[in-house]
């Protein structure tokens, strides 16, 4: 390629490729390709969520002994791969690979909201991709993964805010003291308004003393047990 007269032009073929100048041939072929790799991966999805189950809980089931479920998902995801490089160019299919399933896990946990978030995710920024490419007259390829950078960092914040919202937490200054606990055992102290254990004693900021500790019951001191004196013999 290097010594080639339009190695810049193979360069950014291989990168971003053109997505829109594929063939109907291509097309078809590719959806085969694609639909028989998705029925292999349907038919045998216990297995492959047995291996992936396995690694997460570092666990040895009989179907990950022989390692040949890691090598069939291997084999198969690099038959999609290498298939769709020469399409969609290696920046484009990475970023269909990596980027909706960031996005489905910061926003699920089950695997079937993880897919329809990730398949409605890539459709939608795709289509929002090329419409831009088209009004800005920019390569369509290199749009539809700046497009999916964009809305993945606006996703980021948007996660975080609803998270909050459905855990009902509150913004609240952090503790400078290790060991206090955490949570809904705390209380504010009523001289300087620091955040002290709700059983405390005493303010460890001002030194005050709390209403637990007030209202604490006066310990009376109890008499100790005293050994009879020897008598002398």
């Amino acid at each position: 390629m290097s010594k080639a007269t339009s190695e810049s032009e193979h360069l950014k073929d291989m990168l971003v490729g053109n997505i829109l100048a594929v063939s109907w041939p291509e097309v078809r072929k590719t959806a085969l390709l694609y639909g028989g790799i998705g029925l292999f991966h349907y038919i045998f999805r216990r297995q492959f969520f047995a291996v992936t189950e396995a690694h997460h809980s570092h666990t040895d089931p009989p179907v990950c002994r022989s390692g040949c479920w890691d090598f069939l998902f291997y084999a198969s995801f690099g038959f999609v791969v290498t298939s769709s490089v020469s399409i969609a160019g290696v920046l484009l299919v990475f970023c269909y690979l990596i980027v909706p399933s960031v996005a489905a896990m910061l926003y699920a946990e089950s695997v079937g909201r993880r897919l329809a978030i990730g398949w409605s995710m890539g459709t939608l920024v795709s289509a929002l991709g090329v419409y831009l490419s088209l009004k800005l007259d920019l390569p369509t390829g290199a749009t539809i993964v700046c497009t999916f950078g964009l809305v993945l960092i606006i996703m980021r914040p948007l996660c975080v805010r609803s998270f909050n919202a459905r855990a009902g937490l509150k913004a609240r200054p952090s503790i400078p003291r290790a060991g206090l606990p955490t949570g809904p055992s705390l209380m504010q102290c009523k001289n300087c308004g620091a955040e002290i254990a709700d059983k405390a004693l005493i303010c460890y900021k001002c030194g005050t003393a709390t209403t637990e500790a007030r209202y604490q019951p006066a310990k009376l001191p109890t008499a100790r047990h005293r050994p009879p004196p020897a008598r002398s013999s």
